[in-house]
């Protein structure tokens, strides 16, 4: 019997590798030009002997032929993969659309706000639970299964990013264009709880919440460089700029499993290409210490650069993949 099952589990991994290539091959005889479209495009890893992983494209997918889709969110649990879209004639607004991670198809338009859609993030304990903000100067709680509006948030300044506390789900916060993070309860839908700063009016362009495992606190990512806001308790939080990571901050992903985070920056005057540093925080040793300003030690991994420009204000993602936890992919 134990032969039989090996020799039944070969046949279906061979099997399987069968069809993948010859998706892979239907796709790209099916390829059609789509420059004028807003285009996502699935990749699936694939094994290399030489290089441990790399990716290819399986299928490529038109969302809207007008543009405006930016923002991307996936809850693997559910299966589902969230795009922003602007709304179709029937509704005059934007929302979201629902594509099955299973079979890579669209199957639902949702409608959530009146204006460009600028973040999405679902909820780490509530997976039904979705969070959005928008330049309609709105943060709304959605619950996705129904598509029905469970509470909404108005803000004082046009939102750039949100995400929910790492240790407690209660609590959400959203980024302005003015340097000024709103932390707010679900419980508590009248209004936020505390107003939070870095200390520059400075527009956020991304937030990434650390547990308390990994210090504890937000990373704040500004045009004028990358912050940490470290956490004394519920709604108290004291800033600090990490020194190492001055410049245009574009983006910043923490990633849990590893304790380590990407920050990405746009080109200046002082740095002329694209960069995207791995980097790990801990709290200093005020004995050793040598920069007497700052209470964390930032110790700086990897760094990659690319190009002398950047034309968008895109989002690169740190993660650790499903097959090699040992290892860290950075898309960017």
């Amino acid at each position: 019997m134990a032969l039989k099952y090996q020799l039944s589990k070969a046949e279906c991994e061979r099997l399987k590798v069968q069809i993948l290539e010859l998706e892979m091959k239907l796709q790209n005889q099916g390829c059609v030009d789509s420059d004028s479209n807003d285009c996502l495009e699935t990749v699936t890893y694939k094994k290399d002997c030489n290089l441990g992983m790399s990716v290819s494209k399986i299928k490529e997918m038109s969302i809207a032929a007008s543009g405006g889709c930016r923002i991307l969110e996936i809850n693997p649990t559910l299966g589902m993969l969230l795009v922003s879209r602007p709304s179709t004639s029937l509704y005059r607004g934007y929302g979201l659309v629902k594509i099955s991670t299973r079979d890579l198809k669209e199957y639902q338009f949702v409608p959530v706000h009146s204006n460009v859609i600028r973040d999405v993030k679902f909820c780490p304990n509530k997976e039904d639970l979705l969070l959005t903000v928008s330049i309609d100067k709105t943060a709304k709680l959605t619950s996705i299964s129904s598509n029905s509006n469970v509470s909404n948030y108005v803000l004082p300044r046009q939102p750039w990013a949100c995400c929910w506390d790492s240790d407690d789900a209660n609590y959400f916060y959203t980024a302005l264009n003015n340097g000024s993070i709103e932390q707010f309860d679900i419980r508590q839908t009248n209004s936020c709880v505390s107003s939070l700063s870095v200390g520059v009016m400075k527009p956020i362009t991304c937030i990434s919440s650390v547990p308390a495992s990994g210090l504890g606190g937000i990373l704040v990512a500004t045009v004028g460089g990358c912050y940490f806001l470290e956490k004394n308790d519920v709604n108290h939080f004291t800033p600090s700029l990490l020194q190492e990571l001055t410049g245009n901050c574009t983006s910043v992903t923490y990633d849990s499993e590893n304790a380590k985070f990407l920050a990405s920056f746009r080109p200046t005057l002082t740095m002329p290409m694209t960069r995207h540093a791995v980097c790990e925080i801990s709290r200093s040793d005020p004995s050793v210490s040598q920069n007497e300003d700052s209470s964390h030690l930032l110790t700086q991994l990897h760094q990659f650069t690319g190009g002398p420009s950047q034309t968008t204000l895109s989002r690169s993602h740190l993660f650790t993949p499903f097959s090699k936890p040992s290892h860290l992919s950075v898309a960017f």
